[in-house]
């Protein structure tokens, strides 16, 4: 039960701070530098968990060793 108490109380921190983010912060006060940044911030995090993936891979330290190396090189 405690376990239950402490994702939903994680849960509910994460989205009220999203929901400030997103209603405090007017689209107009984020420097441009900033917005042109963040448009690269999904390819290179998705990029970071695939290198993650395949080093895992290649050293054999997942579970799925071994054939997404060969697909992969």
């Amino acid at each position: 039960m405690r376990t239950l108490i402490a994702f939903v109380i994680g849960g509910a921190a994460t989205w009220v701070l999203r929901i400030a983010f997103i209603t405090l912060v007017p689209h107009s006060r984020i420097p441009s530098a900033l917005t042109r940044s963040l448009r690269h911030a999904a390819p290179a995090a998705f990029g970071a968990l695939v290198a993650v993936s395949v080093h895992g891979a290649a050293t054999g330290d997942s579970q799925i060793a071994g054939w997404p190396v060969v697909a992969a090189t």
